[in-house]
């Protein structure tokens, strides 16, 4: 929804608490190696949102350190992560308020897009799962310029954070299909490099759109829009950026909240198909009932409504076209909306399969009162538990929840008759609040899980931790 989109390579330690029954699990622990630079484990740990410009400056020139190391590596998915984080701490800069020199910034940010394109130019095609930014940028045309905001923030240009409420209307027009320069640009990058990535996004798309589809229609919005969700996540339902937006539609917490989604540590409505698609519907109906354009809507999904207003203001225009000082990335996002579009309407034009056949989205719905593993109340179903887990995304934790109501949990077959019977033997789990732990020189296994009261095997047990060499921890 905002610039700052694609998950970090986090170097730091958690630990997950669980309580079974009457008994106490041990505490579990997610480890990191030793980094060198302590500023960018402590930096990368912290929420980005409560970044100072200062801190991602910094954090932006260790990313595209790291970016250049793992390129030399031949490391392609972690290089294309850590350029992707890089390029959006710069794109999220205020130039205005930072106390650097603007032009050693902008040529800063040339640098790295300078750096980034070699890289894209020496690999056979990007990951399949890079980020959003990771696509923006790769299929950009030549002659786009940084866009730095370089302007003060007005304070009148912040979103209204005020809950709203919007209920159905009438159906909204249908979204222009513009081609031009930038959106050729786009869909010669997914014709060719970026290949692999389209080819993801429809696969996931035979899943994913008989979900929207209805939706769109019930709101009113028109079903183009669902190309968007492919933008927005690759419609990977559990996708979750640097910035801490989650899920199809990419909410951060705060606009989630506005727009009616419940979220906590244990259960998301962002990762929610449906729900999370009504909110996005409500989201996208004011923006487009506010600027009365489509382009212009998508843009402020993506940068921010005080942002584009900023910038017809100063650009005397209501075309996004002629937009010419919006983010770089937000200049990208509605010609790679048009681009994916195109492609998956035409698909046999431009050398790709039909789309996949739409796979109806068919479940038994059971309603739950936790707190239980979704493991657990899979078993006492007599259903998949892995199929379980996949169709339930929002319970983040893998744990229905305690809560004076029940949940509904989708399961990929009717549960046997005996099911509530069953649920009651399995133990009760709860998940305690997790811990954060930065591994410092000198630390072992040993002396950490001596610290927080647990053993090396438990730490270990983690699979964020599997790949630890505890030798290389001194």
């Amino acid at each position: 929804m905002k610039p700052l989109r694609y998950s970090l390579y986090a170097l730091i330690l958690g630990s997950l608490l669980l309580s079974v029954g009457c008994t106490s699990m041990s505490k579990q622990a997610r480890l990191t190696t030793t980094d060198s630079e302590s500023s960018w484990a402590a930096l990368s740990a912290k929420d980005p949102t409560t970044l100072s410009d200062r801190e991602k400056w910094s954090l932006a020139r260790k990313a595209f350190s790291r970016a250049e190391a793992a390129r030399e590596r031949g490391e392609n998915e972690p290089a294309a992560r850590y350029y992707e984080i890089a390029l959006e701490l710069l794109g999220s800069l205020d130039l205005a308020s930072i106390d650097l020199e603007t032009q050693r910034v902008l040529s800063f940010n040339r640098k790295v897009l300078r750096s980034y394109d070699e890289f894209v130019a020496s690999i056979k095609s990007l990951p399949p799962n890079a980020g959003l930014t990771a696509v923006l940028e790769a299929g950009a045309s030549d002659d786009e310029e940084p866009g730095i905001e370089i302007e003060p923030l007005n304070p009148a240009d912040e979103v209204d954070t005020t809950p709203v409420l919007i209920l159905n209307h009438d159906p909204l027009p249908g979204v222009p299909k513009d081609m031009n320069s930038r959106v050729k640009s786009h869909i010669e990058f997914f014709t060719g490099k970026g290949r692999s990535v389209m080819m993801r996004w429809m696969e996931r798309s035979a899943e994913i759109f008989p979900r929207l589809r209805p939706i769109l229609r019930e709101e009113g919005v028109p079903e183009e829009v669902m190309y968007l969700a492919m933008i927005e996540s690759g419609l990977n339902l559990e996708a979750y950026s640097y910035a801490r937006a989650s899920g199809l539609w990419q909410f951060i917490a705060s606009t989630g909240r506005i727009y009616g989604l419940h979220i906590d540590r244990v259960y998301d409505e962002r990762r929610h198909v449906e729900l999370a698609t009504r909110a996005a519907c409500s989201y996208l109906r004011k923006l487009h009932d506010q600027f009365g354009d489509w382009y212009l809507a998508f843009a402020a999904y993506n940068c921010g409504e005080g942002r584009v207003e900023r910038e017809l203001r100063r650009s005397h225009t209501n075309s996004f076209w002629k937009l010419n000082r919006l983010p770089r990335q937000t200049k990208n996002y509605v010609p790679t909306y048009l681009a994916a579009r195109e492609i998956c309407e035409n698909p046999e034009k431009y050398g790709f399969p039909p789309l996949p056949e739409e796979i109806p989205f068919e479940t038994h719905r059971e309603y739950v009162y936790g707190p239980y593993k979704l493991d657990d109340i899979a078993n006492a179903a007599g259903v998949d538990p892995g199929e379980t887990k996949r169709l339930n995304p929002e319970f983040i934790q893998g744990v229905v929840p305690k809560t004076p109501e029940p949940f509904m949990v989708r399961m990929p077959a009717t549960p046997r008759d005996d099911f509530t019977l069953h649920l009651k033997q399995m133990p009760e789990t709860d998940i305690q609040p997790t811990t954060v732990h930065v591994v410092r020189r000198g630390e072992t296994l040993g002396s950490i899980a001596k610290r927080y009261g647990t053993t090396v095997s438990a730490i270990r047990s983690q699979p964020e931790n599997r790949r630890i060499n505890p030798r290389k921890m001194r």
